[in-house]
């Protein structure tokens, strides 16, 4: 494990610098779960934002791409794989047919790892929904190839890692990399084919992914062992092909990394999950967010950078104001309301049914307002998605908490919230992937509940507010963050927008969109 320094300034960070930074990008619209930064093989700066902390993995989204690069690393050093320039085709006979179009020499592992297949594919296709190696196959070609953002490409690489070696991408890589490295085996998503996404799904604490960017910037090495392959350590993050203009936070791209203007490079991830390796001031910067506009987010943090790592620092000033600012960050007010005893005994007990959702279902999904726990763009995982319509709720109610059980898709759940001021810690499952869960609750009046679940792994969180009256029931759903919110961040290259989509409140965690619509789902108790 890395040593702590004493103070951020003691190995050349500017402690206020970076405060400096995260308020700025919070003020745009990001909340920020963590931020490590090391520096000289040192940690110089940790912060995490309650409710997030050291003790949970988090969703790394795309930064599990570069994990799948380091798999084709391993593969090539042991000689399954003979080389980057080998064909696809090679490593799956299964698809032996398509040999016969010659289209497919030129998907090479390289091409794969540059995103360069010359494949028609989708950036949201649902893995679950049959074989996603079979759809990536069936795709047209298009008539040129040049770099195309794809988790297709990514999930080629994945399947032909669980075929060399005959298990998952994480049985590979326990002994090799995360055993090494002293990390806790990871969870990492699944699709139906039992292999990892690949391109997404893969859970890791902010500190493992700044142990495994710092023995990149170690050239492989961590404690005097080379853990990543010497050659690999130095080809993937190098630049191989040049980006599309739209890409404005980098020109080029390695073997699933980024290049940035300082000549480092950076594992990148939605809502803003980073690690971000820089050589030039031997140091490592990793965060996790959510955020909408991730294109924004970066720019902003590599306009920081040169002032963290080059701008003096007074450690006798900023120290104690880095301190204070890890403290802050520890507090979460979580709202409490006198105990509605006589409501509570007429629902517990009693199963409260929902209406069918009907045609508007999906429309609700898509705006944003899931039928789900789980918000709607964060759990666009790619490989097991719950096509949720949650339902038949209950409750049941202890001295300091609420447990609230529901059905949703082929699963059902209990999770516990706090209804004394404090997170009730619990744990559920949806589509066959555990998540843990902290949850809060209180009445906002004698006959209205409001409850805030979070799967505290994920970037987002639920609130539901649940209105009983007699044998009525009422629940209004709304996921943070919503897809509306994640679409609408992205549309920054779009030069007039309008006036609607200007409407934006700043909710402390999270910029979103104000909803046109508030959907409530009625029901009644079920007989």
């Amino acid at each position: 494990m890395y040593q702590k320094a004493n103070t951020p300034e003691e190995v050349g960070v500017n402690s206020r610098v970076v405060l400096e930074m995260l308020d700025t990008v919070e003020k745009g619209g990001v909340y920020n779960h963590s931020t490590i930064i090391l520096r000289n093989g040192k940690i110089a700066f940790e912060k995490y934002n309650a409710p997030y902390s050291p003790e949970y993995a988090h969703d790394m989204f795309s930064v599990s791409k570069g994990f799948i690069s380091l798999a084709v690393g391993y593969l090539i050093d042991e000689g399954k794989i003979k080389s980057v320039k080998d064909k696809m085709l090679d490593y799956l006979p299964e698809f032996e047919k398509y040999k016969s179009d010659a289209r497919y020499d030129n998907i090479t592992i390289e091409a794969l790892l540059t995103m360069h297949s010359g494949k028609k594919c989708s950036f949201i296709r649902h893995m679950a929904r049959g074989n996603y190696d079979e759809f990536f196959m069936k795709a047209k070609f298009k008539k040129e190839v040049h770099f195309v953002y794809s988790n297709d490409d990514v999930y080629m690489l994945s399947r032909i890692v669980c075929r060399l070696t005959g298990g998952t991408v994480v049985d590979y890589l326990m002994p090799r990399l995360f055993e090494p490295l002293g990390i806790e085996r990871p969870f990492w998503e699944r699709t139906t084919q039992e292999c990892e996404a690949g391109s997404t799904g893969l859970y890791l604490k902010s500190m493992d992914l700044a142990k495994v960017c710092q023995c990149y910037l170690d050239g492989g090495v961590y404690e005097g062992k080379q853990v990543i392959p010497k050659y690999w350590a130095e080809a993937a993050g190098k630049y191989y092909v040049p980006l599309p203009k739209f890409y404005g936070t980098s020109k080029d791209y390695g073997y699933y990394f980024w290049g940035d203007r300082y000549g480092g490079y950076r594992f990148d991830g939605m809502f803003g999950q980073w690690g971000i390796v820089c050589p030039k001031w031997n140091a490592v910067v990793v965060m996790t967010d959510v955020g909408n506009t991730e294109k924004a987010m970066i720019e902003k943090i590599f306009d920081y950078l040169p002032r963290i790592f080059e701008e003096p620092g007074d450690e006798k000033e900023n120290y104690p104001e880095y301190v204070a600012a890890v403290e802050k960050s520890k507090e979460f007010v979580i709202p409490t309301s006198p105990r509605q005893k006589e409501t509570e005994k007429k629902i517990e007990g009693k199963t409260f049914e929902l209406k069918k959702f009907g045609a508007f279902a999906r429309g609700f999904q898509i705006y944003g307002h899931a039928q789900s726990v789980m918000p709607t763009c964060i759990k666009a995982t790619f490989s097991r998605i719950p096509w949720d319509n949650f339902n038949d709720f209950s409750f049941k109610f202890g001295e300091d908490y609420v447990d609230i059980t529901w059905r949703e898709d082929k699963d059902t759940n209990t999770v516990r919230c706090g209804m004394n001021g404090e997170w009730a810690k619990d744990n559920m499952t949806l589509a066959t992937f555990p998540f843990k869960t902290l949850g809060y609750a209180y009445w906002i009046d004698e006959k209205t509940l409001f409850a805030q679940i979070r799967p505290i792994e994920t970037a987002g969180y639920t609130n539901w507010t649940f209105t009983f009256d007699d044998k009525k029931f009422k629940l209004q759903s709304e996921g943070y963050p919503s897809f509306q919110s994640w679409a609408l961040g992205h549309m920054d290259e779009v030069d007039t927008l309008p006036d609607w989509v200007t409407n934006i409140e700043h909710k402390g965690v999270i910029m979103v969109t104000k909803p046109l619509i508030k959907p409530v789902f009625k029901g009644k108790v079920k007989k």
